[in-house]
């Protein structure tokens, strides 16, 4: 079978697979041109997924396909490199695009939020910690703390703890000691268990001893004169909220900080450094790194800096493209999300729209005109760029264009994916 003919089989195999939903028909996708299968898929858990609007289109923003998606979220088209994809949510006042799309893409708004409005009582059986006053149970989920349970010393208690299974049916689990009824510093010790299940009549037991925490040092090189403060996280594992450590890392101590973290065998430590800049400044410096714990880290800084902004952002509703201003020092981005908000009457809130796109040798990012023009902004619905973030990781862009929109604002943390990563940030302020 020929490469020619093999393509217009598969073409004409792929008739439908726009969405099911009458709309527009997808144009006739030519024999020799680059175009490839892309497809899009909103998630979410609290909010139809069925029926969203979305639309296909090309770099000069023609349109290839409009289209809706299918019960599981998902629609496709067939795309040349660099186009947009655009995703609207039901209520037509949230907006995500992809610019820079490739054949080939399988591209992902995840609106899934980590939390259930569902409770399971799980009953936890803990030993006692010799010496310890304060205890706490953990999961990603939620935390109970508690106090003296044992009626005869040295032996296990148990204890009710509500928790809502936020992830699955299963989730990691911790319990920490502590010397005082304050449970908010560092542990005297911990029990682990992963996954554990997050059921009615659950009833997972620990046992001891317990462990004592690990100490772990990050120091910081090579930071720019001006900067005076960053703050320092460790979490434990790569969902929050199983055991985060906060510290403060300053010019007069050194660029050095020490926390102490219940490590268990294998664990996957994050390590979060934001900085906290001057006022007369407009955008941050933050990096995240993951992978095996470490005792000791050290974060080149001035190695790692993008570009910082130096200049506010601004729109133009005439080219729908926004543009601002980049220092010399640091490094170029890969990425660049860009967030923009606008108001008319009529509209049921302020809308948002957020597009994740590659950052070139210019600093500008061009939205589609949309073939719908109610959505898009206008010079009189008063648009404001609220969001830049710059971003620079393994892979480039390719690694991150289909599965950050969604799961990552400026102000949300960033999602956590694979065993080892690391991300550089410039978040405008």
């Amino acid at each position: 079978m020929s490469a020619s003919l093999a393509r217009v089989l598969l073409i004409a195999a792929c008739a439908a697979c726009g969405d099911g939903l009458t709309i527009t028909d997808a144009p006739a996708v030519p024999s020799d041109d680059l175009r490839g299968l892309v497809t899009v898929q909103y998630l979410d858990v609290d909010q139809p997924v069925g029926g969203l609007r979305v639309f296909f289109q090309d770099v000069d923003s023609s349109l290839v396909l409009a289209t809706r998606t299918q019960r599981d979220g998902t629609a496709n088209a067939f795309m040349a490199p660099g186009g947009f994809v655009t995703v609207v949510e039901a209520d037509e006042v949230r907006l995500f695009t992809f610019a820079g799309v490739m054949p080939g893409d399988h591209l992902i708004v995840d609106r899934r939020v980590r939390h259930s409005t569902d409770q399971v009582t799980v009953t936890v059986t803990v030993p006692e910690d010799p010496g310890a006053v304060g205890y706490q149970v953990r999961t990603p989920c939620g935390q109970h703390n508690f106090s003296d349970l044992w009626p005869v010393r040295g032996s296990t208690a148990t204890l009710d703890f509500i928790v809502s299974p936020c992830d699955g049916q299963v989730s990691d689990m911790l319990v920490m000691s502590f010397d005082t009824l304050d449970t908010s510093g560092p542990p005297r010790g911990f029990l682990y268990r992963p996954a554990v299940p997050i059921e009615v009549l659950s009833n997972p037991t620990f046992t001891g001893p317990f462990h004592p925490p690990t100490t772990s040092t990050i120091s910081l090189t090579n930071v720019p004169e001006p900067s005076q403060l960053f703050t320092m996280v460790q979490a434990l594992g790569t969902k929050p909220g199983l055991f985060t450590a906060y510290g403060a890392l300053t010019r007069g101590a050194g660029w050095s900080a020490t926390l102490r973290l219940p490590i268990p065998p294998g664990a996957t430590v994050v390590t979060r450094i934001d900085e906290q800049a001057a006022a007369d400044r407009i955008s941050s410096f933050h990096l995240i790194d993951w992978g095996d714990f470490a005792a000791a880290h050290t974060i080149d800084v001035g190695g790692a800096a993008l570009h910082p902004l130096v200049g506010r952002p601004t729109f133009e509703p005439e080219s729908h493209t926004v543009r601002w201003r980049e220092g010399p020092e640091g490094a170029q981005p890969d990425a660049v999300l860009v967030e923009l908000s606008y108001t008319r009457p009529g509209l049921a809130d302020i809308a948002a729209w957020r597009m994740i796109a590659p950052h070139g040798a210019e600093t500008t990012a061009r939205f589609p005109v949309l073939p719908a023009p109610e959505l898009g902004p206008h010079a009189t619905d008063d648009p404001n760029v609220f969001g830049i973030t710059t971003l620079s990781t393994a892979g480039g862009f390719d690694a991150i264009r289909g599965n950050l929109l969604g799961r990552f604002q400026n102000n949300v943390s960033y999602p956590i994916d694979g065993a080892t990563g690391h991300v550089v940030l410039e978040i405008l302020n």
